[in-house]
Order: structure tokens, then C-alpha cells, then sequence
């Protein structure tokens, strides 16, 4: 604490004033008792990570507007507010007190649609986004649709070890025969994800995965048309590395109407058990909105994308490959049939580039 006194001096003529300002220390204060009220299920260590500020360091106003910011800024608090005792009696030593409002932190969610690469389709999650009363976030999710079905259950940390990274670990399987194609997969494993959103315009993330891979022949496969290689058809295992960037500057991510978007993500997969999953895949993405006028936007996508296998295989199993066609990729073709075989089937291919102008 300090003591600042002002005092002035006005020149004879009236035309000038010396102002004065006598500063004089005074103790320092220091934090006592952080209390915290209202918390029925949030936990207070977790909420004494947030405020930041610790019984017997230095009082810090700053530090205690800040904190205050970052409790009210929890998606499962409805309001926060943070007062001193002591403060005003000019005392040594101050109480914080917190005062806690939480709302209710379950969510349920459900949705019916149709996208032509899964046809109709049937979705639901539930979570929980103070789960343990430590602000994670848990989810389970599934989807049941035209083409198959899958499943999700996952945990994340918002603040991995207080700081702005987001860690998320989960569980995945998944059931899947796409339209036009005469295989099927069947996949399951578990992920762990960091990430990083709170840059401005750019999101980073560090993905890996476990994955158990069983690729298996539809009743249309036909193997002397079919470009599918017969050891695509053994169980596969692979870790997988795949690092992300996405770089935002859209006015809006439901409906832009001005804005650059574009992202980067670099998969480098190795095979557990045979050496049909050492590849090397590469995604880009860019995006371009312009509004000349208030009821007229111009928009351009082009996507690329490159897989290369290494080490001794040869081989990208048909899952890994790009397939174009369909309203998601270019309209005009059935679904994944840009390119096809004797029997009408899609053929991937290991390299994929498209581009599309359309207004709105």
C-alpha cells in the first residue's frame, strides 16, 4: 500500500500552478484466507488454479481482476465474483472471497440429416463439461447412416498443466462401406491429441493414434476387375503422427461473406504389423470469400492432397486413397465415381487435386 498526497503552488501572477505529489510506502499487504462459496461440484483446488493468487504471496489487483475474468469465463459458471476484506481497513493482511454461481454442466444432443458421401443419417452425443468437477470435458458420441456406423468416447483437458494448451484422449470405432467402392472397414483404436487455439487466426495441433484396420470384400468385389491388391485384405495395425495447421481470418465459419481460410496437415503413419500402412500423407486446403456487393459473396476452394508409401511397401490400401465425385468434391459425378473400373466401381488414386468457384 501507498499514501499519495497532491499539493499545488500558484505563481504570484496567477498564471502558473506547481502541482505536487507527495508519495509515501506503506506496507505491503498481503493475502490471507482465499475462500470460495457456491461450488457444489466444482472443486476448489481446481478453482484456486484459475484465480491464481495464493495465501501469503503479495496482494496484486491486477492479479486479482485477472483472475476474476477467468473464473467468469468457465463455460460451466454462471457467475463469479471475487471481493477483499481488509482492503479498505488498510490492513496488513487481506481475505479473498469468491463467490461462485455454476449452471448446469450436462448436455445432450441429437441430429437427422442427409450428405450425399453418407447418405441419411442418424446422430447423438451426451457430455459433461466439468466432468470430475475439473473442468474437463467428457463425450460420448455415434452416428448410425447409409453407409455404416461409428462411435466415439472421448475426455480433454481445456488447460493441460494451466497452460493454454488442450490435451484430448479417446476412444474410436467405426463401421464403414462407402457408396460405390467394393470393400468394406472395420477400424477401432484410441487417440491422443494436443492442441492450441488461443493465437489469433491460427489453431495448431499435434495428433497420434493407435488403430486396428480390417479391410474386407463386399459381395460386388470382383478380383478380375477389381484394383484392389488381395494383401490389402489381411488386419493391419499402425501409429500414426499427424501434426495440423489451420489458419483462420473468415468474418463468419457458419456463412463467410469475406476471409481467407487454409490448413496443412501432414500424416505420417507406420505399420504395427505388416508394411502396407508406412506412408506419408499430405492435406492442404485453401479458401478464399469476397463480397463485392450486400447480396452477392464470391467464393474459391482448391484442395490437395498426396500419399506416398515408403520403406519396402509399394502398396496404398484403398482407404488411404483419395476418391473424388459428389457434391462435397465435384458435383456433376456420383458419389467417389470421377474414376472408375470396368465394373463401375471407384478407383482411388494416390494424388488428388480440385478446385471450385461458386457464388452465394
Amino acid at each position: 500500500q501507498m499514501c499519495i498526497r497532491d499539493r499545488y503552488d500558484v505563481t504570484a501572477d496567477d498564471h502558473q500552478v506547481k502541482i505536487t505529489y507527495d508519495v509515501t510506502q506503506g506496507p505491503q499487504v498481503r493475502v490471507g484466507k482465499v475462500l470460495f462459496s457456491g461450488n457444489l461440484r466444482t472443486r476448489t483446488s481446481f478453482l484456486q488454479q484459475i484465480l491464481d493468487i495464493k495465501s501469503g504471496e503479495a496482494f496484486s489487483l491486477k492479479k486479482l481482476l485477472e483472475g476474476q475474468r477467468d473464473l467468469r469465463n468457465l463455460p460451466f459458471l454462471s457467475g463469479a465474483r471475487v471481493n477483499t476484506v481488509g482492503l479498505k481497513e488498510q490492513l496488513n493482511t487481506i481475505t479473498v472471497l469468491v463467490q461462485i454461481n455454476e449452471r448446469k454442466p450436462y448436455y445432450v444432443d441429437t441430429g437427422v440429416g442427409y450428405e450425399s458421401d453418407r447418405g441419411f443419417f442418424i446422430n447423438g452425443q451426451l457430455g459433461d463439461i466439468n466432468l470430475w468437477g475439473r473442468g474437463q470435458k467428457g463425450r460420448i458420441a455415434g452416428e448410425f447412416n447409409q453407409v455404416g456406423y461409428q462411435f466415439e468416447g472421448s475426455v480433454t483437458d481445456p488447460r493441460l498443466f494451466n497452460t493454454p494448451l488442450s490435451l484430448t484422449t479417446g476412444l474410436f470405432g467405426k463401421q464403414e462401406e462407402a457408396f460405390n467402392v467394393d470393400f468394406g472397414l472395420n477400424s477401432f483404436g484410441a487417440y491422443l491429441n494436443v492442441s492450441h487455439d488461443k493465437w489469433d487466426y491460427f489453431f495448431v495441433s499435434l495428433n497420434t493414434a493407435l488403430a486396428r484396420i480390417d479391410q474386407y470384400k463386399l459381395s460386388s468385389y470382383d478380383a478380375a476387375t477389381s484394383t484392389i491388391d488381395e494383401s490389402e485384405f489381411e488386419l493391419r495395425s499402425s501409429a500414426t503422427l499427424k501434426p495440423i495447421i489451420v489458419f483462420d481470418m473468415r468474418d463468419s465459419a457458419i456463412r463467410p461473406l469475406k476471409g481467407v481460410f487454409s490448413s496443412l496437415a501432414v500424416e505420417v503413419s507406420r505399420a504395427l504389423e505388416n508394411d502396407l500402412d508406412n506412408l506419408f500423407i499430405i492435406n492442404g486446403d485453401l479458401r478464399f470469400f469476397v463480397s463485392p456487393t450486400k447480396h452477392l459473396t464470391l467464393a474459391a476452394m482448391g484442395r490437395v492432397g498426396h500419399a506416398e508409401p515408403y520403406d519396402t511397401t509399394t502398396i496404398v490400401p484403398q482407404d488411404k486413397l483419395f476418391y473424388l465425385g459428389g457434391v462435397a468434391s465435384i458435383r456433376g459425378y456420383k458419389e467417389n465415381l470421377l474414376y472408375f473400373d470396368q465394373k463401375n466401381k471407384a478407383v482411388g488414386g494416390r494424388n488428388s487435386l480440385n478446385a471450385v468457384s461458386y457464388t452465394h
